[in-house]
């Protein structure tokens, strides 16, 4: 009996203060760890704000830049367009320039065809006996100075056949053919044009 109050009066009321100072400590341990991890997760966050915010101002520095390029390109194309426009006024202008270059060439070759035929009158000597005519050097059109037809042509001089469009046909050196004679027909249109001593006889279609 008496041990059973004195483990009443003495043991259990100290087992109780163990537990007790057990249980304290315990949940001052876990308020300790409790208040560990809130600031350790508060200081996450705020460390997840702060790079959310820098992420925040790099994408507007990153949007202005784009814009900014955006911008230098807008005017890049504008002056791409510009120099385009200006390449085809540029080649609109060199057409027309080629076109008046050819034009006066035209009325160029024109008047010095003309030039020539009022020199050839006066280079082509009257006909002989037997249709032979002494040319000088120069150009004689069919039929202005010399009529369609057959001809042959006798010297030491140079002959050049012309079609309707200019274009030489063929060409003869009498100073290097055997018999220092050339035979050609000339239609109208056509031309020839004389260097050096040459003389020319009207011959048949039979000769």
């Amino acid at each position: 009996m008496r041990n059973k109050k004195f483990y009443l009066t003495t043991v259990l009321p100290i087992l109780l203060s163990v537990v007790a100072a057990v249980v304290i400590v315990l949940l001052n341990s876990s308020s300790i760890l409790h208040t560990r991890a809130a600031t350790r997760v508060a200081n996450e966050k705020g460390a997840m704000r702060a790079g959310i915010s820098d992420m925040k101002n790099e994408q507007k520095e990153l949007r202005r830049e784009e814009a900014e390029y955006d911008k230098v390109i807008e005017d890049n194309q504008k002056l791409i367009g510009e120099v385009e426009s200006l390449r085809q006024e540029l080649e609109s202008y060199n057409t027309d320039i080629n076109r008046g270059a050819e034009k006066n060439s035209g009325l160029d070759a024109s008047l010095a065809d003309k030039q020539t035929y009022l020199d050839s009158l006066n280079d082509i000597q009257p006909e002989t006996e037997g249709g032979t005519r002494k040319l000088k050097e120069g150009t004689y059109k069919s039929p202005a100075d010399l009529p369609a037809g057959k001809y042959r042509a006798e010297g030491s001089g140079k002959l050049y056949l012309k079609d309707i469009s200019n274009r030489q046909k063929d060409k003869a050196d009498l100073a290097t053919t055997d018999t220092h004679s050339y035979v050609f027909e000339i239609a109208e249109g056509e031309s020839i044009k004389t260097e050096g001593d040459i003389t020319l006889t009207a011959l048949t279609d039979s000769e």
